[in-house]
């Protein structure tokens, strides 16, 4: 349920962060495989999608909600450094 496109010289990446038992990652492998291949192209502007987000941002005043545990920075320290060190 992950695909690239590509826009001119922008490339796009739709990642599943919602797998069956894998709710809350990102396809860390795949992210990266196709990323190699498209820096190989000499895509200029790389955009990267999920339905989780990649970062919560507690702001003031803002109270928990199923966001803030479900954000790939949040969900697995680990996981969630393998996705920001992808390329």
């Amino acid at each position: 349920m992950s695909y690239p496109f590509d826009v001119g010289t922008s490339h796009f990446a739709v990642i599943n962060t919602d797998a069956v038992g894998h709710d809350g990652y990102a396809p860390t492998a795949w992210l990266d495989a196709d990323l190699a291949v498209v820096e190989s192209r000499g895509a200029k502007i790389i955009f990267i999608f999920g339905h989780k987000a990649a970062y919560f941002y507690a702001y003031t005043g803002s109270s928990p909600s199923s966001s803030s545990t479900s954000s790939l920075s949040n969900k697995d320290g680990v996981a969630a450094n393998a996705f920001w060190d992808v390329r």
